[in-house]
């Protein structure tokens, strides 16, 4: 016997909260995508502000240093004409590709510069040296590097930093200021390494779970849309249902009012009474199964989770009551 296909529906429905893992090569691409941007806007602020800080330096060197006023202007040419290049060219695909290796160029040759004037000015304290410390600082606070790049540029710096203290004009002075010196700034560059990495752990954690809670979204409005189609198909069923159980009783009930018109108080009158007493409850059955609400999956209340609505897995059924068809 061939099926009606108006009763014929495939309501299977994958998982309600269907799981999407989070794969590494998926974290560790939108983080990189991420760390990228970071860097870039890094770059963009660090050469804004390394320039704009140059003008009360070019009158500092000719108020202290006139005679070396044009080799630091010519070795101040070597890193900030790349840096402003770079700024200028910082939307370029190989800008962003190597990023890293622009930021660590720059600032390492502002650094260099930046030691190689501490060395010709024998002011306490050089403004050169408490520049150098912020500039480390600046660039660690803003850049998502790895511990290797971080340690290096830290390292390459203080080197840069050791050399040009030692071989300057004055030489080390007071060994025990030297010492001090030398701890403090030790001690702050370990700081920072410790800080910036932290913030490197913490803007992954943050990545991950930005990733998770977009694919769970994802997940639960395929589940909802599942769901709809579901409640659509079901509510297309008993309409169909109700529709071909109607025309039946109507036809059965018709002939028995007649009957019943007809026919005096007999046991044939009292068992069509029966009839149609069930027939008419049968209908009201159909009437109150049509008139109802049906939502997915056993009429769970709904709730609104991410701007998806669900199911409260918790709450009963709600079923028909035997009062409620009567």
């Amino acid at each position: 016997m061939a099926q009606d296909p108006r009763f014929s529906y495939n309501l299977s429905v994958t998982s309600a909260l269907p799981a999407v893992p989070t794969t590494d090569s998926d974290l560790r691409e939108a983080f990189e995508t991420h760390r990228t941007e970071t860097n870039l806007a890094s770059l963009r602020a660090g050469v804004i502000v390394a320039s704009v800080i140059q003008a009360p330096y070019i009158w500092l060197e000719w108020e202290i240093l006139l005679p070396y006023f044009w080799v630091m202007q010519l070795f101040r040419a070597t890193w900030l004409v790349p840096a402003l290049l770079a700024l200028a060219a910082s939307n370029s695909p190989w800008i962003r590709r190597h990023v890293n290796a622009v930021i660590f160029a720059i600032f390492f040759a502002c650094g260099t510069f930046v030691c190689f004037g501490g060395s010709l000015d024998e002011t306490q304290p050089s403004p050169y040296m408490m520049t150098i410390l912020i500039m480390i600082i600046g660039v660690a606070s803003v850049t998502l590097w790895k511990l290797p790049i971080a340690l290096l540029f830290n390292g390459s710096l203080y080197a840069v930093y050791l050399a040009f203290t030692l071989s300057a004009q004055g030489g080390i002075g007071n060994v025990a200021t030297f010492a001090t010196t030398q701890v403090f700034v030790l001690g702050l560059g370990g700081t920072i390494i410790v800080f910036q990495q932290l913030r490197y752990r913490l803007e992954y954690s943050a990545t991950k779970a930005r990733i998770e809670l977009e694919q769970a979204k994802d997940s639960l409005e395929e589940a909802y849309d599942q769901l709809q189609e579901v409640d659509r198909l079901k509510s297309e069923f008993f309409a169909n249902v109700s529709h071909e159980l109607r025309t039946p009783l109507t036809l059965i009930l018709s002939p028995v009012d007649e009957l019943l018109e007809k026919l005096r108080p007999s046991a044939e009158r009292d068992a069509l009474k029966v009839v149609r007493r069930n027939a008419t409850r049968l209908l009201r059955m159909i009437d109150v199964l049509r008139s109802r609400r049906w939502h997915c999956v056993l009429c769970h209340p709904a709730r609104q989770i991410a701007g998806v609505e669900l199911r409260d897995p918790k709450a009963k059924p709600t079923r028909l009551q035997p009062s409620q068809v009567q």
